[in-house]
């Protein structure tokens, strides 16, 4: 349960897991939960008999179709900063070509209301939330897909943020030199990802990588990151991905016994020898990192 006496930094807690329409609770304001949720796509139409819905956008764009008790429909839609309130009793189905919201519910309210129309989406999750510090999906993608794949490293859930190097490494008492980065560029020709497994120590030079590569690459933007990996940044692991990505891991890390990696969230990490790490990944070993 998030701590009621600290503060929440939202985009951090945005950060911290990248699953569509899964709403996480922030906070509570008397028995209404504090929920902030990814958007992408068309939600399911749904109706709340005894409560309003509150919504405000907190990234991007957020449209919320209604539907009156004649069948007429007509779609509100929200720009970041812009909130809307749907008056309880009302159908409504959320869309968004991407974005991120914040909303107060009464607890125990069910993301696809008392009733709804048709099949839920597979990426739609009815749920009555997920606190924000819990191990949510990404994570546990991450531990099943090592397991999948043979590897005896457990994913660890830290009460310190591991978003950058110096973090993780504080957080995990080890030395920065032996930190993955997991680095999401982008292929400027084939618009492809391209992941770079690098020591935290070092930064990827890009004309190197382009070298390896075979084409010029930019580093990959937020949105790109997560639509093909289904993390967010600062959470990204080496394996468990939306789509098979072509990956490297820079020689430098070798270097160590032990490396911890990211494992889908802000502050889930694994500890996994370097080779092994290099088996799961089916990574290219490759010197593309200047310290």
């Amino acid at each position: 349960m998030p701590d009621k006496m600290g503060p929440v930094n939202l985009g951090d807690a945005l950060a911290s897991f990248a699953d569509i329409y899964s709403p996480r609770i922030v906070g509570r304001v008397n028995d209404y939960d504090v929920r902030i949720a990814h958007a992408k796509g068309e939600h399911v139409w749904h109706v709340h008999e005894h409560t309003d819905e509150f919504f405000l956008v907190l990234e991007g764009r957020f449209d919320v179709s209604l539907r009156d008790p004649g069948g007429r429909e007509r779609t509100v839609v929200l720009q970041k900063g812009e909130m809307f309130v749907v008056p309880k009793g009302t159908e409504h189905k959320p869309s968004s070509p991407g974005g991120a919201i914040l909303m107060f519910e009464p607890r125990g309210t069910s993301s696809t209301g008392d009733r709804h129309e048709g099949e839920i989406p597979d990426h739609v999750e009815s749920t009555t939330g997920h606190y924000a510090e819990g191990l949510g999906r990404s994570s546990s993608r991450v531990a099943e897909e090592l397991r999948r794949l043979g590897a005896t490293a457990e994913v660890r859930e830290m009460p310190e943020s591991t978003r950058t190097a110096t973090d993780a490494a504080a957080a995990v008492g080890c030395a920065v030199a032996q930190i993955v980065k997991s680095l999401v560029f982008r292929s400027v020709v084939s618009d492809e990802p391209v992941l770079v497994l690098v020591s935290g120590a070092d930064r990827v030079d890009e004309a190197l990588l382009a070298q390896v590569v075979g084409e010029a690459v930019e580093q990959a933007t937020g949105k790109f990151v997560r639509e093909r990996t289904g993390y967010a940044i600062g959470g990204v692991p080496p394996v468990g991905h939306a789509q098979p990505v072509v990956t490297y891991l820079d020689e430098h890390l070798l270097d160590h016994a032990l490396v911890w990696a990211a494992a889908g969230t802000p502050r889930a990490v694994f500890c996994i020898a370097p080779a092994e790490l290099v088996r799961i990944t089916s990574a290219r070993v490759v010197a593309v990192a200047r310290a």
